[in-house]
């Protein structure tokens, strides 16, 4: 209680906030680091999500020009579930979204935002085919600064689902602060509480591939 009154840096006021991004923090690790990056397994096949045999989706390529044609290549030739025309997804499963850490966010700037091809030729004439077609997202929580992945348009082709407890997706907060009942009665403590229900799941591996690159 003292502690609370005394609160000339206001720490104790930040409490909320901090609380509020734990749980942001936790379901973007669950994502980004458990899921994407630790390989997850699909429950739907009891494969890992990215398995060069199986799922076809999985390569050694670096970030560069020929390793974004390759992985465009792959995508859209995915077949569809129980497709049994054997036509590929083509266009549905282009690539839209780049994933990459930190330490590839100038090098896939460059290729993503770039008028002319970046290629080894440096000839300024050719035009960029991957210009302004793909968007970065940087994870900076990823330690591997090689890897690196790519997704289709989650609109169109969802690869990931978040589900929340009755839809609520913002974090709920309980504070305890009852003059008469609780922690506050019979210790001057004030209690928080933070609820934040969600589940993830892989729902297709078409629409993603990975390139683990050594390094």
């Amino acid at each position: 209680l003292e502690t609370i009154a005394n609160d000339d840096v206001q720490q104790i006021r930040l409490i909320p906030r901090k609380l509020g991004q734990a749980a942001a923090d936790t379901l973007y690790s669950a994502v980004w680091v458990d899921t994407i990056a630790g390989n997850a397994t699909a429950s739907y096949d009891s494969t890992a999500l990215y398995d060069s045999g199986s799922h076809s989706n999985s390569g050694t390529a670096a970030l560069d020009e020929a390793g974004l044609k390759a992985v465009r290549i792959a995508m859209r030739s995915q077949l569809a579930y129980g497709d049994q025309a054997g036509l590929p997804l083509g266009e549905a499963n282009t690539p839209r979204v780049i994933a990459v850490p930190n330490e590839l966010e100038i090098q896939a700037f460059k290729l993503t935002q770039s008028a002319v091809a970046i290629t080894s030729t440096s000839d300024s004439t050719v035009p960029n085919f991957f210009s302004n077609g793909l968007r970065v997202v940087v994870v900076d929580a990823w330690t591997d600064g090689t890897d690196w992945f790519a997704f289709a348009d989650p609109a169109r082709m969802p690869t990931i689902e978040v589900g929340f407890y009755q839809g609520r997706e913002d974090p709920e907060l309980f504070v305890q602060d009852a003059q008469s009942v609780g922690s506050v009665f019979t210790a001057d403590k004030v209690t928080y509480k933070i609820r934040h229900i969600w589940y993830v799941m892989v729902l297709d591996h078409r629409a993603t591939y990975r390139n683990v690159v050594s390094g």
